[in-house]
């Protein structure tokens, strides 16, 4: 049976969808979508009314508002785009059990792709088939063109030229291919760009061009990409896995409202998760409790975890808070628990040493203050490679921290418990460093010093507050106990300020 495939692509979704979800008022007014490419914020998605205004993708943005001034604009929120075409991908399921996400290599992904091999006489042919999907479509608020052909990348290449619904007979792909340019090859701009100025502007100007010569003048996938398209090799459909869902639930055959009934329903929904975690090898990053009351009205409670874990025990205890705020209304009758950002977790081995068996209490007391003010501000420092002090450290989410111990180097000069911006500090008796400072509003006498340490910019990145010199440091020690770390810029001493208090010691 000869394989017929259907490509539908969505021009403009990301704008579409953010514009929708943004609430613009007036569709019909320009919007944009834009991202940062090479270091240049430019156009990553364009609504109808930005296009038909001669904008295109792929513009600087600065160019774009030179053109079109009135012009709105979004930053690019690729995981709400990606969960939106994945909303279309189930959705498209009704017409072909082979539908899988299509877009050019290593760009966003923004059309889909079905095999409708056997499927198509089941909504009246092909054509029909086509405007059935592009009205729900239309219906749906979504802009779409389609194309059906023997190939995956004929299909992908009539899709995405012309403004209407192209379909090639079978067994005439070649000749429907002819005319259209070549960036319906899937191949990358530079190469689009060299042919164009070797004279190569259409997909049928590379028919007569020996392919060795193609191969080893732009690479082997530009052959490959033309022989896809013209099907001399195949390129199935690959639908991608349905991703696997853990979850548990329960039906009670009468309602429950006792907090105590509740958390022992949960103890055994989170027993029975937990053992098909513990078979599949994996452990979730947050867990999901849903009910439902006797009156048909809904709640649900989340929990989140600072790292993947099967632990019933301690998720049971996190959830204790947010069951006792759980309205039962007239009574449950239904329990469901689902797990949530499934990871791999492998068993641990348990070890002799007593400061590695609390990390899992640790991990629980991140948790149980994430779940109290958000897990956004319960940071950690963790080291970075870098010489300079202010860069030698980061903070970061705690619950997005890694699962490998990341060790402290304690090699080295001492550094100060608290760093703060460099305070300059007035010098009273003069030396190197000064017998006498003031810094705060109050003197200090210096009644011993350490160093100095040469520290010098790197070169390889900007260095703020540094103008290319190195600075020394000393760690000084006040004759009232303070422990300074104090700094000697050179650059700074032509403006009288060259001493600096950087931080302090414990």
């Amino acid at each position: 049976m000869l394989r017929r495939v259907l490509s539908l692509w969505f021009p403009g979704l990301p704008a579409d969808r953010m514009a929708r979800s943004e609430g613009v008022s007036d569709l019909t007014k320009p919007f944009a979508v834009v991202a940062e490419e090479k270091n240049a914020l430019r156009l990553f998605s364009l609504n109808e009314a930005a296009a038909e205004a001669g904008l295109t993708e792929g513009m600087a943005l600065t160019d774009a508002r030179a053109m079109l001034p009135t012009i709105k604009t979004n930053v690019a929120e690729p995981e709400r785009d990606a969960a939106f075409l994945a909303a279309l991908h189930r959705w498209a399921g009704r017409f072909s059990p082979f539908v899988a996400k299509d877009g050019f290599p290593g760009a966003a992904q923004d059309g889909l792709c079905l095999d409708i091999t056997g499927c198509a006489h089941l909504f009246g042919g092909e054509e029909a088939m086509l405007q059935e999907i592009t009205g729900e479509l239309a219906r749906l608020s979504v802009r779409a063109q389609g194309a059906v052909a023997d190939t995956k990348g004929a299909a992908f290449a009539l899709a995405r030229q012309g403004d209407r619904a192209a379909i090639a007979p079978p067994g005439e792909t070649r000749e429907a291919l002819n005319g259209l340019p070549l960036v319906g090859l899937r191949i990358d701009r530079e190469t689009v760009a060299s042919l164009n100025r070797l004279g190569l502007a259409t997909i049928d100007a590379l028919y007569d061009v020996p392919r060795a010569s193609l191969a080893r003048r732009f690479g082997l996938e530009l052959v490959t990409r033309l022989d896809q398209a013209l099907g001399f090799v195949s390129e199935p459909v690959a639908p991608a896995a349905p991703a696997r869902t853990f979850a548990a639930r329960m039906t009670l055959p009468e309602p429950i409202g006792l907090v105590e009934d509740v958390t022992e329903a949960l103890r055994r929904l989170l027993t029975q998760l937990a053992r098909r975690l513990e078979e599949a090898g994996g452990g979730m990053r947050a867990c999901r409790l849903a009910v439902r009351r006797a009156d048909n009205s809904e709640a649900r409670i989340e929990v989140g975890l600072a790292r993947p874990s099967r632990d019933a025990t301690m998720i049971l205890r996190l959830f204790e808070r947010k069951l006792d705020e759980l309205d039962a209304g007239f009574g449950i009758e239904f329990l469901r628990l689902q797990a949530l950002g499934v990871e791999p977790l492998s068993a641990r081995q348990l070890s002799g040493d007593p400061s590695k068996q609390n990390e899992g209490a640790l991990d629980e007391l991140i948790a149980r203050i994430g779940n109290r003010i958000g897990f956004d501000h319960v940071k950690r420092f963790t080291p970075q490679e870098s010489h300079i002090p202010e860069r030698a450290f980061s903070c970061e989410a705690a619950i997005r921290m890694r699962t490998d111990k990341v060790e402290w180097k304690r090699t080295g000069p001492r550094r100060p418990l608290t760093l703060f911006p460099p305070e300059p500090v007035q010098e009273i008796l003069p030396g190197r460093p000064p017998r006498a400072i003031s810094w705060r509003g109050r003197k200090i006498d210096i009644a011993s010093a350490t160093g100095p340490e040469r520290i010098a910019p790197e070169w390889w990145r900007k260095n703020p507050g540094w103008a290319g010199k190195p600075k020394d440091y000393w760690r000084v020690e006040g004759a009232d106990g303070e422990r300074l770390w104090l700094a000697e810029d050179h650059e700074s001493k032509r403006d009288g300020a060259g001493w600096k208090i950087c931080g302090e010691f414990p």
